[in-house]
Parts: structure tokens; C-alpha cells; sequence
């Protein structure tokens, strides 16, 4: 046992290993994202829904990725479940800012709107995902997690949500809002 790291020698003897594999992985996975922005608008006029579930995945795989990286965990599990994820979200955030943008006419409105419910029910999506795929009782892990994470996510979103709906062009919101979750989602890892 190695004192100092509280690790056994095998655990250590893992650690470059996992170190190596995600570095490979997050290489790998960078350049799948800069070919996705590198195509972002001929894939956004081919299908909006397909891109932004496309940007989504590559983003939230590659913030799954610098976390284990960071944490020298490699999880294949976890990475596969942030692919799922990363598409799910895309498409969700797709389609909701589309409905706020198309049927809202004041940006405050949107924000409120995006904000109540909006983020209610992407919190509740992730959390219900996250349940299912590790094997929970989503029923006691939605009561465990839903609220903390939905206060913990006013942090950030709501300020996300004026900037998306005042500044950034339509097209671009799906987006920037997968670039801020992005950044969220690294932030929550770490803590984790």
C-alpha cells in the first residue's frame, strides 16, 4: 500500500494506464468536435435537430472525458451514458428554444419560461437518465437529486438562458447552450 495516496500498488500501476486511454480518447474525441464545428453550419441546414444533438454529444463527451482525465477514473459506462445524454439534450434544447423563440415575443418572457420550465424538466431528464442507466430507484434518486441540482443550476442557467435568448443568434443557440453545459458539466464532475 502506498501510503502517502492511500492506494494499493495495483491501483497505482492503473493510474498511467487510465491516464493514457483517456488522453487517446480525449484526443480522439477533440477532433471529432472540430469536425462537427467545422461542418456546424452545413449540418445545422440539413438538420437543425441533428446538429444540435451532434454538437451536444461531442461536447458532453468530450467534458465526461476531461473529467475522467482529470480524475484518472476511466468509465466507458459513463462516457457512453454522456453520448445518450449529450443527443437527448441536443434535440431537447433544439425543439424547446424553438418553441420560446416562435411563440415568445419579449426576451424576459423567455428567459422566465426557460427558466421554470425549461430547466425544470432538462434537470428532471438528465436526473431520470442518470437513475436509470446506473440501476437507482428512480423514484428515491429523482427525490434525492431533483431539487438540489435544479437550485445548484440557477447558478448559471438563467444568466445562459438572457444571454442565449438576447444575444446569440438563433441558429447559434443550441449551440451555446451546449458550450455552457459543457463548462457546467466539468465543473459538477470535479466537485462530484
Amino acid at each position: 500500500m502506498d501510503i502517502e495516496s492511500g492506494r494499493s500498488e495495483k491501483q497505482s500501476q492503473l493510474l498511467p494506464k487510465n491516464r493514457l486511454l483517456l488522453g487517446v480518447g480525449l484526443a480522439i474525441q477533440i477532433g471529432l468536435s472540430v469536425l462537427v464545428f467545422w461542418f456546424y453550419d452545413a449540418l445545422y441546414n440539413r438538420s437543425p435537430a441533428g446538429c444540435a444533438a451532434l454538437v451536444s454529444m461531442s461536447l458532453c463527451a468530450t467534458s465526461q472525458l476531461l473529467v475522467q482525465l482529470f480524475t484518472s477514473r476511466f468509465d466507458l459506462s459513463r462516457l457512453v451514458k454522456f453520448y445518450v445524454w449529450g443527443a437527448q439534450n441536443g434535440i431537447w434544447t433544439r425543439f424547446w428554444t424553438e418553441q420560446l423563440t416562435n411563440k415568445l415575443e419579449w426576451t424576459i418572457t423567455k428567459v422566465l419560461w426557460d427558466q421554470i420550465y425549461g430547466n425544470s424538466m432538462g434537470i428532471f431528464m438528465y436526473i431520470s437518465l442518470s437513475g436509470y442507466w446506473e440501476g437507482y430507484n428512480l423514484t428515491l434518486y429523482l427525490q434525492e437529486n431533483y431539487w438540489n441540482s435544479l437550485k445548484a443550476s440557477w447558478l448559471v442557467w438563467p444568466i445562459a438562458s438572457l444571454v442565449q435568448f438576447y444575444v446569440v443568434p438563433h441558429r447559434y443557440i443550441a449551440l451555446f447552450n451546449t458550450a455552457v453545459n459543457f463548462v457546467w458539466t466539468i465543473v459538477l464532475g470535479l466537485i462530484a
